[in-house]
C-alpha cells in the first residue's frame, strides 16, 4: 500500500517538518474530512460513530459533538495548529470510525517522522505519562470497545503451529491442509515463472504459487481426497488471487465479481478471463486443468475482506465452509490524502460486494459447521480448527451425501 501515500518531498517536507500547522490548512483538512465521511463512505453501520450517533444521518461534525467529551476533544485536536495534536487526533478518529480494516487513518503513512531529525521532538512529545493524560486517558472506555485482533490472531497462529508445525502445507490421512494468511501474492516469482517456466516447487512464493504446488501434490497423492484451504488468519488482499483460486477449484474459465452500487442500488457483474494452466494464454487448453479433490474452506472472525469474499463465493458454488462467522468487509476501498499528506482509506461509496443472490456480505459469512468452542471464562478455543482428523470426518460426511 506504500504507493498510495507516496508524497512529493518538495511539497510535503516544509509542512511535515514543522512543529505547527497553518490554521487555514487545519480548517481545510477538517472540512474535507467531514465531506468524505458525510458523502463518500460506503457502508454505514460499522464503527462506533455509526453505531452510537448515526454519523450517516447527522454528518461527522455533528456526530463528534453528539458523542460527548471524547468527540468534542477529538474535533478540537483535529483543528489544532500543533502538529502533535493533529497526529494524535487522527489516532482518536481512527478508533471512532474503525470498521474492521477498510476504514483506517493510515498512521504508517507518517511513520517517517520518527526517523526525521527535524521531527525528533514529536517522538518525545508523544511519549510518557503527560502524553497519555493529554491524548489517551479519556479514550479508555471507547478503545475497549474496539476489538484488538492482533492478540487473537497471533494466538491462532501459535496454536496452528503447535498442532501442525511450521510451514503452510500439512497432510494427515486423506486430508491436505494449506494456510493462507493473505491474498497478496509476490509478483516477482510470478514474473520469473512466466519468463522461465519450470516447476512451481522451484519458486518461493507462499501465497499462491505455494498453494498451487500443494494442490498439485494433493492431486497426485492417491491417499489424499480432501483439501482444506485455511483462511482462519487471512486478512485479505487482492481479488486476482481469489479469482484464480476459485477458477482452479470450480473449473470456471471466467472469473466473476458481483457488486451493488451504493449510490443507485443496481447490481453490477465484473468478468475476468483466467489463465488456468498458467501458460500465458487464454485458450481452450485452460479447460484441461482439473482437481479431483473434496474442497473445504476454514474461516474465523479474523477472515476479513478477501478472506470474507472467498467463503461467500465458495459457498455459492456448493462447497463446505467450516469454522466461525468470518470478519466481514466487502466494500471497495477509496484511498485518500489530506492536503498535508496524511494518507487514509475508507469503505468506498462506489460499490460493495455481494453474493450470487445479490445480498451484501459485509457483515460476514456464517459457516456450515461451527467449530469454535467458548469456555466458561468466555475465551475462544480454536483447537478444532486445526484437528485434521476432525476436519477429514466432517468433509467425508458431507461429500458422502
Amino acid at each position: 500500500m506504500d504507493y498510495m501515500y507516496m508524497r512529493d518531498p518538495e511539497y510535503f517536507d516544509p509542512i511535515l517538518c514543522r512543529h505547527t500547522r497553518d490554521a487555514e490548512l487545519a480548517a481545510f483538512n477538517y472540512g474535507e474530512l467531514c465531506f468524505v465521511f458525510d458523502k463518500l463512505y460506503g457502508y454505514p453501520g460499522r464503527g462506533i460513530l455509526y453505531e452510537d450517533v448515526a454519523l450517516e444521518e447527522v454528518g461527522l461534525d455533528q456526530a463528534l459533538k453528539d458523542f460527548g467529551p471524547v468527540g468534542t476533544r477529538t474535533k478540537e485536536l483535529l483543528l489544532s495548529t500543533d502538529w502533535a495534536d493533529y497526529f494524535m487526533a487522527m489516532i482518536r478518529l481512527n478508533t471512532l470510525v474503525e470498521d474492521g480494516g477498510h476504514t483506517s487513518m493510515y498512521l504508517a503513512s507518517h511513520g517517517d517522522v520518527y526517523s526525521n531529525p527535524a521531527r525528533a521532538w514529536l517522538s518525545a512529545k508523544l511519549s510518557g505519562q503527560n502524553s497519555y493524560d493529554k491524548y489517551i486517558a479519556d479514550m479508555a472506555e471507547v478503545m475497549a470497545r474496539v476489538p484488538s485482533t492482533l492478540d487473537n490472531l497471533m494466538g491462532m497462529m501459535d496454536l496452528r503451529r503447535e498442532m501442525l508445525g511450521d510451514g503452510h502445507y500439512f497432510t494427515k490421512g486423506d486430508t491436505a491442509f494449506y494456510s493462507m494468511n493473505g491474498f497478496v501474492a509476490d509478483k516477482e516469482p510470478w514474473k520469473e515463472y512466466y519468463a522461465k517456466g519450470g516447476s512451481f516447487d522451484d519458486y518461493d512464493e507462499t501465497v499462491f504459487i505455494g498453494l498451487i504446488s500443494s494442490m498439485n501434490k494433493a492431486q497426485n497423492d492417491p491417499e489424499i481426497h480432501n483439501f482444506v484451504i485455511d483462511l482462519s488468519t487471512n486478512g485479505g488482499g487482492s481479488a486476482d488471487v481469489l479469482l484464480g483460486l476459485i477458477s482452479l477449484i470450480t473449473g470456471e474459465r471466467e472469473g466473476l465479481l458481483k457488486y451493488q452500487s451504493v449510490l443507485q442500488g443496481q447490481s453490477i457483474d465484473q468478468k475476468f478471463l483466467i489463465d488456468r494452466n498458467f501458460d500465458g494464454k487464454f485458450d481452450e487448453a485452460d479447460a484441461d486443468v482439473h482437481y479431483d479433490l473434496n474442497f473445504a474452506v476454514l474461516v474465523s472472525h479474523e477472515s476479513y475482506s478477501c478472506g470474507n469474499l472467498f467463503p461467500s463465493m465458495f459457498r455459492d458454488r456448493g462447497y463446505l465452509v467450516l469454522g466461525e462467522r468470518s470478519g466481514g468487509g466487502a466494500c471497495t476501498i477509496l484511498g485518500l490524502n489530506t492536503a498535508d499528506g496524511f494518507y487514509y482509506h475508507i469503505s468506498s461509496y462506489q460499490m460493495r460486494l455481494t453474493n450470487d443472490a445479490g445480498e451484501v456480505i459485509d457483515a460476514g459469512i456464517t459457516p456450515d459447521v461451527e467449530l469454535v468452542k467458548t469456555g466458561a471464562d468466555g475465551k475462544k478455543d480454536y483447537s478444532d480448527f486445526y484437528d485434521l482428523t476432525l476436519l477429514s470426518n466432517l468433509i467425508n460426511d458431507l461429500y458422502a451425501k
